[in-house]
């Protein structure tokens, strides 16, 4: 029986490399609904999942985000979007993931933005026209991204 039943394909993925990388009782994999109360407390990593193109689910997981960072200061976030497997492109140069990720920077603190991985705050700000992408390099401005795992 595959590990993650629930999670779409990509999460999965997503969810078990990380758990390799950090131990499988520190990430957990989380909808909107779910990121809240004591289980945030004890996490290390969340890696939040929504729909492409469903700017409601990305508000309401940024909301989600916005209360975990003020929970727990030390979380990270990596975020998983579904619906973008089967394209070749990257997740900023397709419409419904550049809308994603618009949205979730958009109703993000600066606080929980600064939570997610490196990498991640990049491809929103790339989304946002704040940086570019020059083939698989994402170029943003180095003042405007910050090591969740430096505080």
């Amino acid at each position: 029986m595959a590990k993650h039943p629930d999670l779409h394909p990509e999460e999965r993925t997503l969810v078990e490399h990380m758990e390799k990388e950090l131990g499988a009782d520190r990430v957990m994999s989380m909808h909107p609904e779910e990121l809240s109360g004591s289980l945030v407390d004890d996490t290390g990593v969340i890696v939040v999942t929504m729909n492409a193109g469903d700017p409601r689910e990305a508000e309401d997981m940024a909301h989600a985000c916005n209360d975990a960072a003020v929970r727990n200061p030390e979380i990270k976030f990596m975020f998983g979007i579904n619906g973008l497997k089967d394209d070749p492109r990257e997740i900023d140069q397709i419409d419904v993931g550049r809308l994603s990720l618009r949205t979730l920077f958009t109703h993000l603190t600066q606080k929980a933005f600064h939570r997610f991985d490196i990498e991640h705050q990049a491809l929103m700000l790339v989304a946002m026209g704040l940086g570019e992408r020059k083939g698989d390099q994402l170029h943003v401005p180095p003042w405007m991204v910050k090591d969740p795992c430096r505080g």
